[in-house]
Formats: structure tokens, C-alpha cells, sequence
């Protein structure tokens, strides 16, 4: 009886134990797919931050030459 008993218990546990091993290698493909979407966004941002930065670079050349026209052009 006690090792029909353990046997059953011995089943049931390697039944848990790879539904732990599919759980985990789920879990495993999620993080990856985060890390890559991550990954993505972060580079999208440097992107954006890159062009934000050209872009106020050119609005203060602009500005500084619509300035100096308009000191030339309206005296």
C-alpha cells in the first residue's frame, strides 16, 4: 500500500514538475519578447531625442537668421 501510495505521489510530482519546465520556458519566451520590445523603444527614443535635438539646433539658426535680416532689411 505505501508504495502504491509513493508511486502515486512520485507521479504527481514529476507531472508538477514539468508543468514548472513549460511554465518557465513560456516565461522565458515572454521575457525575451520584452527585452526585444524594449530594446526597440529604447532605440526609437534615442532616435526622436536625436531629432529633437537637430531641430533645435535649426529653429536657433533660423531664429538667428531671421534676426540678422531683420536688422539689415528694416533699418
Amino acid at each position: 500500500m505505501k508504495v502504491k501510495i509513493l508511486t502515486a505521489i512520485n507521479a504527481c510530482l514529476l507531472v508538477c514538475i514539468a508543468s514548472l519546465a513549460v511554465c518557465q520556458s513560456v516565461q522565458q519566451k515572454q521575457i525575451a519578447e520584452l527585452e526585444k520590445t524594449v530594446q526597440h523603444y529604447e532605440e526609437r527614443q534615442q532616435a526622436l531625442i536625436s531629432r529633437d535635438k537637430a531641430l533645435q539646433i535649426e529653429l536657433a539658426d533660423l531664429k538667428k537668421y531671421v534676426q540678422e535680416n531683420k536688422g539689415g532689411a528694416g533699418g
